[in-house]
């Protein structure tokens, strides 16, 4: 690939060359960012010599990186109460109906004298909680009941004066982190968008979190590869795994799936399949059964609703996920195991990496590439960054 940190205008260390003296100690918070590019240019791959059979090995565990849009659009084709899990997977309970969305404020609710407090019928609702200061002296401020469900509850907050310091410990090992995240300097976000602006590289995906990093072995890889993608072999799949070993490591375990043609006629076997994002609970197996000739699936959803009457855009988008739900009562469980593999070849980048610290890495492949930004978060930007989580930690409490 072309030099791409010459075009960024980075100061870009290549990975491997230099390494750091002084050693990374273990459950040191850093900031994670990373760049998976691949090049545009469809002679980079014929000037290689290829494995016919490239060992493709899929992570046994791993996390995804969470998408709130992926999770919003289940819960509304679903119909059904849909979350997401700390490893970045969407739990659907189907035994939980989606509410209507809260309503905003009833200022009927707010309508009661001070002496309302202490009536018993009133304390003892379930839906209520009595609005406590915590002091005495603040007893005659006790003006109002704020409803359980109020996500402006002011007892639902953490204040940004709470006593938060470098050694305050956290529930969490790991935080994803958006773009919008403003607790740490994104390092890579001019990048991406220079990079996305360009006609000679693709930007496959922008991963960003913080993570207090630890041995390999108690590191669960990272996949970019799923089946909300909508597809039994996305174009690149993989995972990657940033860790410490003494020193910061980055492995790359990627491939990417082409049409293979700088090869002879020539098809490899299916490499592993993406990994299914989504787990169900309190899902009936087995439904009722529809005759149509309208479409091959003919399984009524839990909703009442044939597969082939799902949202357009779900039905596409999630095909993949919806033929292999676990409800289904089709001969072949709507499962999509035999679906020929739609590529001929797939190019891997297998490595291990020793980083460096608060300089932005650069890993050259002539099918892709990485940039990867890793830096210590530390003094006032730790105390900032814990005092965020355990915000975030709240607020998602009271959703």
């Amino acid at each position: 690939m072309l030099p791409v940190w010459a075009a960024l205008g980075f100061a870009i260390s290549a990975s491997g060359v230099t390494a750091q003296d002084d050693a990374e100690p273990e459950k040191t918070w850093f900031q994670i960012e990373i760049l998976v590019l691949t090049s545009n240019n469809p002679n980079a791959l014929s000037g290689e010599a290829w494995p016919l059979k490239p060992n493709l090995v899929a992570a046994e565990r791993w996390r995804l990186q969470p998408s709130e849009d992926v999770s919003k659009e289940l819960q509304t084709v679903y119909q059904v109460e849909t979350t997401q899990t700390p490893a970045g997977t969407f739990e659907i309970d189907w035994s939980s109906p989606t509410n209507s969305p809260w309503p905003g404020i009833d200022e009927s609710l707010f309508q009661y004298r001070p002496s309302d407090l202490y009536d018993p019928a009133l304390q003892s609702e379930t839906n209520r909680l009595d609005y406590r200061l915590g002091y005495s002296s603040f007893s005659s401020e006790r003006m109002f009941v704020i409803p359980r469900d109020n996500p402006n509850r002011l007892d639902a907050m953490i204040s940004s004066e709470a006593p938060v310091d470098a050694t305050t410990p956290l529930a969490v090992t790991h935080v994803w982190l958006g773009q919008d995240t403003r607790t740490l300097t994104p390092e890579l976000a001019r990048a991406k968008q220079q990079l996305e602006n360009s006609d000679d590289y693709e930007v496959r995906h922008y991963l960003r979190w913080a993570e207090q990093l630890q041995d390999e072995t108690k590191t669960l890889p990272v996949r970019i590869d799923s089946a909300s993608q909508g597809q039994a072999w996305p174009e690149l799949q993989g995972d990657i795994t940033v860790y410490v070993s003494r020193y910061l490591h980055i492995k790359t375990n990627l491939w990417l799936n082409t049409d293979g043609h700088y090869l002879p006629e020539w098809q490899m076997p299916a490499p592993p399949q993406p990994a299914n994002p989504i787990q169900h609970r309190g899902l009936p197996v087995g439904g009722q059964r529809i005759a149509t000739t309208d479409s091959e699936l003919q399984e009524i959803t839990p909703m009442g609703r044939p597969d082939w009457l799902l949202e357009a855009g779900i039905g596409q988008k999630f095909r993949y996920v919806e033929r292999n739900r676990p409800d289904s009562n089709l001969p072949n469980s709507l499962a999509d195991d035999e679906t020929p593999y739609p590529f001929r070849h797939a190019i891997a980048l297998q490595q291990t990496r020793r980083m460096r610290s608060g300089e932005i890495h650069y890993i050259d492949h002539p099918a892709m590439a990485l940039i990867i930004s890793i830096t210590r978060i530390e003094d006032e930007n730790l105390v900032d960054f814990k005092r965020w989580v355990l915000a975030e930690q709240v607020a998602q409490d009271q959703r």
